[in-house]
């Protein structure tokens, strides 16, 4: 595999509020009488989503609050306070967590701002709260901060709307296989572990959630199986490279357990080389926490490959923790329950 293109590593996460930082009140809504009303944070959330949920090392990531706050209160201060904090950070990329109500007008205000365009800037937010069961926001955060390691130095504007029609223009160009795993579990309290939905909630979740269901579903969506990685058969690995084969005129997305995953992508890897599967785009996602705990990664490592996927060369990749790299590159720590780099100078 060919190495890609490495910028200083380092992302600086600039929060504001909006809606991807809300929660719900209860003691608001006894005071106004009202239900599902929801406020900005005192504290950010996001800080604890993606050091401790997707393990991204903290000395790799700086977080700055530049306010909390309902993008539609923003104020000329708080403009400026953002637009500071980009021209000061330490670090090539930088992601603003915001408010898609008036995302547009703070996109504009940083595009007109000197010291801006000499760093890699995105803002985004999200329609649901990050910490509800099947938000967005985890996806958006993933897509979004994919791009930046891939895009040139400037301003980038990622609002939810504009992703999910990105999507949806490209889907029926992509085919996700899905062999269960943690991504695609639940935690079952009696089995002390997760075990496998009976089927992926991966193309509700697209349709449902992100808006961006493919013309025929059945043709982007292919269930392999539904399995813990451990108990993955002979017969369903090959049904998985076979299913790969038949899809070889598309990209691939390819969901497993994470005992497996590398192992997986190792022997797609292997069979590429060899000649035995076509040259495409084949990338491997997993997940450390079941799907229905709040806060997961799945849907993070999901948005992180889909905005991945376009800027790759053609190969095999494990994408986890906010990179790609080789699977032979990739193990597993149990204990620390992420995988690490043999070599942290290749990946993505």
């Amino acid at each position: 595999m060919d190495s890609m293109p490495s910028k200083p590593k380092g992302l600086h996460v600039i929060m504001s509020g909006g809606t991807i930082d809300f929660h719900s009140n209860p003691l608001v809504e006894r005071k106004t009488r009202k239900v599902d009303i929801l406020i900005p944070r005192e504290n950010s959330i996001i800080p604890y989503f993606l050091e401790e949920r997707l393990k991204i090392p903290s000395s790799e990531i700086l977080f700055s609050r530049a306010c909390m706050k309902d993008s539609r209160n923003l104020t000329s201060q708080d403009l400026e306070q953002i637009a500071s904090l980009v021209r000061e950070s330490p670090y090539e990329q930088v992601l603003i967590t915001h408010g898609i109500a008036k995302m547009q007008s703070t996109y504009d205000f940083l595009s007109g701002q000197p010291g801006i365009s000499s760093k890699v800037v995105g803002i985004v937010g999200s329609r649901m709260p990050l910490s509800e069961y099947h938000s967005d926001g985890g996806f958006m955060l993933g897509y979004t901060i994919a791009q930046l390691q891939s895009n040139e130095n400037g301003m980038y504007f990622f609002h939810p709307d504009n992703i999910s029609a990105t999507i949806k223009s490209q889907i029926d160009n992509i085919v996700f296989l899905m062999t269960g795993g943690t991504i695609d579990s639940s935690f079952r309290e009696q089995a002390d572990t997760a075990k496998p939905y009976e089927h992926s909630r991966i193309p509700s979740y697209f349709r449902d959630i992100l808006g961006a269901a493919p013309a025929e579903e059945k043709f982007v969506f292919r269930e392999i199986c539904m399995r813990d990685s451990r108990e993955l058969t002979e017969t369903d690995i090959r049904a998985l490279l076979q299913e790969s084969f038949n899809q070889r005129h598309k990209k691939q997305i390819i969901t497993a357990g994470t005992y497996a995953l590398p192992d997986l992508a190792n022997r797609h890897d292997l069979m590429l080389r060899r000649g035995e599967l076509p040259q495409s785009k084949y990338l491997f996602v997993g997940a450390m926490l079941p799907d229905d705990v709040i806060l997961n990664d799945g849907w993070f490592n999901l948005g992180y490959a889909m905005g991945k996927l376009p800027e790759i060369q053609n190969g095999v990749y494990v994408t986890m923790h906010g990179w790609a790299t080789h699977p032979a590159n990739v193990m597993k720590q149990i204990q620390e329950a992420r995988f690490k780099l043999y070599d942290e100078s290749l990946r993505g």
